[in-house]
């Protein structure tokens, strides 16, 4: 039966695609005959050179092999493997990242398998070139995507089109565009709801949410804050647009943490007393911490300080940074046993897991006791 292909691309690319596609599903067995050269070119109308060079990059990545004189042969799945996965998240450097790497490590070298480790620094250019580059060194993708205005950066959907397995940690590009997408992200809506909770019954009731310009559109963000703005409301008090404090973004790398130290003069500025700052990240609400401890400000006693993500540093003395606590390494372990799965399957999708947080609450968030008057 004739195929037709397109004018989009070389033919021959197209051929490789839609071979490689047939091995992945199975319509070609392992260790099966695949149609010879001639068959190739009368199905797909093109020449025989054409299919040649199809199949010598098939060749390349180990998906068939070629027998002398029998023709060329689906390769056993163990065969094809490289035992390699290729990791991108924003920076290795990170706190949080370190340890959703410290995950993946720990599953990638108790099932035999390495990590090649990039970072894309937020970068959707840089994170395309690092899937392109190692689309055929890998068995497999595990990627805190890049975010795009809500859409699939081009490297996912290079990585859709090309059928080539991968799951997504840590987070989304939107909630509706990963619908069919495999991904391990933490329930940041809980913690949010929880932390803010926790505010409220330690008497807080006037609690700001403090975050960095752009960043409230990306869905982790929007689902820490609508947590925050329900408990607020569950509370019977209303919602104050005016609670938002929103930083100039200069610090990415470091969690913003500079960011937060600047906002310390607006913050001290806040005449109610007590009052609350939600964080969107423990980075941030160190900076502002030292910020205001430089101002004098007291905390918890004139202001109280909650992060999020429970980084190393926020549960140092000195620090004690009430936070809510995201299973980094543990999420990194989920998503790789969701990505071996995928492999051995040949396909993505399908498996979406949201793990729960945990509250941790320290002494930046414990409203002082007051002492009754002795009678």
């Amino acid at each position: 039966m004739e195929e037709k292909l397109s004018g989009i691309k070389p033919k021959y690319k197209q051929i490789k695609d839609i071979l490689r596609h047939r091995i992945s599903a199975g319509q070609y067995a392992e260790g099966e005959k695949i149609p010879s050269e001639n068959e190739l070119a009368q199905q797909f109308s093109v020449s025989r050179h054409t299919v040649i060079k199809a199949l010598n990059e098939l060749i390349n990545e180990e998906m068939i092999c070629r027998k002398q004189g029998m023709g060329s042969f689906v390769s056993p799945a163990r065969a094809r493997r490289k035992n390699r996965i290729g990791v991108i998240v924003y920076h290795s450097d990170n706190p949080y990242y370190s340890r959703i790497i410290r995950g993946i490590e720990n599953y990638a070298e108790r099932n035999g398998f390495y990590i090649v480790l990039c970072n894309s620094e937020g970068d959707i250019l840089k994170e395309e070139s690092y899937i392109r580059g190692l689309l055929s060194e890998v068995d497999g993708f595990l990627i805190s995507p890049s975010y795009m205005q809500g859409e699939l950066s081009p490297g996912v959907r290079f990585l859709l089109q090309k059928e080539k397995p991968f799951v997504l940690v840590s987070r989304l590009p939107s909630h509706k565009v990963a619908a069919d997408i495999d991904f391990v992200i933490p329930d940041d809506y809980q913690g949010g709801y929880a932390l803010t909770n926790h505010l409220l019954e330690g008497g807080y009731r006037k609690i700001f949410f403090m975050t960095v310009e752009g960043l409230h559109m990306q869905p982790e963000i929007q689902d820490r804050f609508a947590g925050y703005r329900k408990a607020i409301e569950d509370a019977g008090l209303s919602f104050d647009e005016r609670s938002i404090l929103e930083a100039t973004s200069t610090d990415p790398l470091h969690g913003y943490e500079k960011d937060g130290y600047r906002m310390a003069d607006r913050s001290a500025s806040i005449t109610e007393r007590p009052l609350a700052v939600f964080s969107v990240g423990d980075s941030m609400a160190i900076g502002l911490m030292r910020g205001l401890r430089e101002k004098g400000v007291k905390v918890p006693q004139d202001i109280a300080l909650c992060g999020f993500d429970d980084i190393d540093l926020a549960g140092q003395w000195g620090i004690d940074l009430t936070t809510v606590r995201h299973p980094a390494a543990e999420m990194g372990e989920k998503a790789m046993e969701v990505l071996l799965q995928a492999i051995e399957k040949g396909k993505s999708g399908g498996r979406q897991i949201v793990l729960p947080v945990e509250l941790k609450v320290r002494k930046t968030s414990l409203m002082p006791k007051r002492r009754l008057p002795v009678a």
